[in-house]
């Protein structure tokens, strides 16, 4: 739920995500050079006027050593002519060398003629190489999630109506009616775990290429600050997929109550029900009410329905926890109307023994009227 706080901060937002597009236009941009290179230029022969290798020194420390690494890119000069022109390219490929080292120059004497490609609608634009990078478009995953997700935050900040949360039921065992999860044990772990893959896909790209650009020390520098920022993201990713794994495994909880929807006034009845194997430490549900307007949140009502310290259960069996909650008598009732959002939910969390916790949500609803 979005804070006031949070809503303000939507400058910060902004900048973050035109930062994150300042740095991701040129993946796209190279994506177009790529193609017009591989598909759309035309084959020639040039003559190659002369090569060298372009230095470039990365310097760094580490603690208090310093370190300096030296690289080379191929860059060549050559001739070529279309419709009876003469032009002259100084370059090597459609990555401008980054992509490759100066021991290719060996290929690229003086004087000798040398396959190479033109652009028809651009004659002055040719290469005498031609290459395609996967390791350049995974590194691309790093600015990408650099800009969805400051983002993902402005858009949250700036959104004119707030969402309502799904609700599901089905016929109960204890009680008439259960109430489904958001997310069960397995989705979050999936979910978490497909996003840290791609994170760490485009983390190793980047590093396998700034690797074998500039080598293990020369990397370092390449690495910056961005770099290090999203490799700890994905780190607590990870983390967060752990712990997901820890209790993907585990059956859902599941929650009923006597009725739904229901009215200011009404006591509810609400049973939660844990099959195992399970072994917990602590176990609280609350009936959470969070309501919203575009550009406020108000702060959450919250009624505990149950607080237990410790429990185990074993294969084949289940607990029953039972526990009654009032809906206050001046309980505002669930709506999605306009730029308003009113959302009752339970909210169970757990602590189990294998050290990582438990979290579900389940929406709720609540009327309009008094209960008898």
């Amino acid at each position: 739920m979005a804070s006031n706080s949070f809503r303000r901060a939507w400058p910060l937002f902004a900048i973050g995500t035109l930062v994150g597009l300042a740095f991701l236009v040129q993946w796209p941009l190279q994506a177009v050079r790529d193609y017009r290179t591989l598909r759309r230029y035309e084959p020639t022969t040039c003559t190659v006027l002369g090569s060298r290798a372009i230095s470039s020194t990365v310097k760094g420390w580490i603690g208090k050593r310093t370190f300096a690494h030296e690289y080379f890119l191929p860059e060549v000069t050559f001739t070529y002519v279309v419709d009876a022109r003469r032009y002259t390219g100084i370059g090597y490929d459609n990555y401008d060398g980054r992509m490759s080292d100066a021991g290719e120059l060996v290929s690229f004497p003086a004087n000798k003629p040398v396959p190479c490609w033109y652009d028809p609608a651009h004659p002055d634009r040719a290469v005498v190489a031609r290459a395609f990078s996967w390791a350049y478009y995974g590194s691309g995953v790093i600015p990408l999630a650099l800009t969805l997700i400051p983002g993902a935050f402005l858009w949250s900040a700036l959104r004119s109506r707030p969402r309502p949360v799904k609700l599901a039921t089905t016929a109960g065992v204890v009680y008439a009616v259960r109430l489904s999860p958001e997310f069960t044990n397995r989705q979050s772990f999936t979910v978490r775990l497909t996003i840290a893959i791609l994170m760490a896909a485009g983390l190793l790209a980047y590093a396998g290429h700034a690797i074998a650009q500039d080598g293990p020390l020369g990397a370092l520098d390449s690495f910056g600050f961005f770099f290090l920022l999203f490799a700890a993201g994905d780190a607590y990713v990870f983390w967060l997929t752990w712990q997901s794994y820890l209790v993907a495994s585990l059956p859902d909880p599941a929650v009923e109550v006597d009725r739904e929807p229901a009215r200011p006034g009404d006591r509810v009845s609400v049973a939660v029900i844990l099959p195992g194997p399970l072994d917990f430490k602590e176990l609280k549900v609350t009936l959470v009410c969070e309501s919203r307007k575009s550009g406020t949140t108000a702060t959450p009502i919250r009624h505990r329905v149950l607080n237990e310290a410790a429990g185990a259960i074993v294969a084949g069996d289940r607990l029953t926890k039972t526990g009654t909650v009032e809906i206050p008598a001046n309980a505002d009732p669930s709506e999605a109307d306009g730029d308003r959002l009113i959302t009752w939910k339970f909210d169970l969390r757990m602590k189990t023994k294998a050290g990582a916790p438990l979290a579900h949500e389940y929406a709720f609803r609540v009327l309009a009227g008094t209960g008898e």
